[in-house]
């Protein structure tokens, strides 16, 4: 009973009784509370120490504490009203496109299930948790869990749809292989940052998930040339029935078009593009249209030695 008590009224018991000393709570903005707490922490000489410390996510920023998820990441805004300073670029998002044609999608299949480890809204999430609330799950930063969530529920013969970034599906490696492939259950894995992540950093450059899906069975690994043709990738996945994964970019599209209906591709065909001569240029995702203007440097070179 007295150990009931504790572990319900005092923060640190679980700690403890896993085999940890617990110091805190600590103010997490009181710098001389911390340098106490870790001088404290420095005289325990037997075994691990965990310090607790509590933070409010953007303290100090009035903008970022009352919306934490926009300003995770933030870029260039205005110092006096907070307001985000938007790029020329006219083309959406590819982290848009998939959030709005993943809620477009749930809208006409109820058995669709979206799913995020913590970044809803760098996934692009937010939308579906916001229209369908009871159809989505954020499970936090728990990568593994979120696979292995989304196994029990395909065996219950819903389609749960993995929104995570690229870099971050490695902690999930093992429950990928071992809780969907093996088994070849209906799962479907929505890559963001796959490549380079630009301002994002190298601990979210999405530079190993072409190798490491490859080398897994039973799974359809796709990259979709631009926005338009992500949307159709989409779907298919959603209708094909086993594991598939879909890797983009992070950033603007092409400008291609995504107002029309979403349409199903044929898994494994590749689509010829432009017709050429003497070489041919094999392109994956979002290396496509600089192939292609490859291709047309390539042509305007031929046409000048020709003269």
């Amino acid at each position: 009973m007295k150990d009931a008590i504790a572990a319900a009224v005092l923060p640190g018991a679980l700690i403890n009784e896993l085999g940890f000393k617990y110091i805190g709570y600590v103010d997490g903005h009181n710098p001389r509370a911390l340098v106490a707490a870790l001088r404290e922490a420095q005289q325990i000489k037997d075994g691990p120490v965990l310090v607790h410390a509590l933070t409010t996510k953007g303290k100090g920023h009035p903008q970022a504490e009352k919306d934490y998820y926009r300003w995770h990441a933030t870029g260039p805004f205005d110092l006096k009203t907070g307001a985000a300073i938007k790029s020329k670029a006219s083309a959406p998002t590819y982290t848009a496109v998939f959030g709005n044609t993943l809620a477009e999608l749930m809208a006409h299949d109820e058995k669709i299930i979206a799913l995020t480890a913590a970044m809803p809204d760098g996934t692009g999430v937010c939308t579906a948790l916001e229209k369908f609330p009871e159809r989505s799950f954020d499970v936090g930063i728990a990568e593994q869990h979120c696979v292995t969530f989304a196994a029990g529920m395909s065996v219950e013969g819903l389609k749960p749809v993995c929104a995570i970034y690229s870099t971050f599906l490695q902690r999930g490696f093992d429950q990928l292989i071992h809780d969907v492939c093996i088994q070849n259950l209906n799962v479907k894995f929505c890559l963001d940052r796959g490549g380079v992540a630009g301002g994002d950093g190298p601990t979210h450059h999405g530079l190993l998930d072409i190798a490491y899906l490859r080398a897994v069975p039973n799974i359809a690994v796709m990259a979709p040339k631009d926005e338009g043709e992500m949307r159709d990738m989409l779907l298919t996945m959603v209708e094909h029935v086993g594991p598939a994964a879909m890797r983009y970019p992070r950033g603007n599209g092409v400008g291609a078009d995504i107002g029309r209906e979403p349409q199903l591709l044929e898994i494994g065909k590749g689509e010829i593009l432009r017709d050429g001569g003497e070489v041919a240029i094999v392109a994956y995702g979002s290396m496509v249209h600089p192939a292609l203007q490859a291709a047309e440097n390539l042509a305007k070179e031929k046409s000048k030695r020709r003269w």
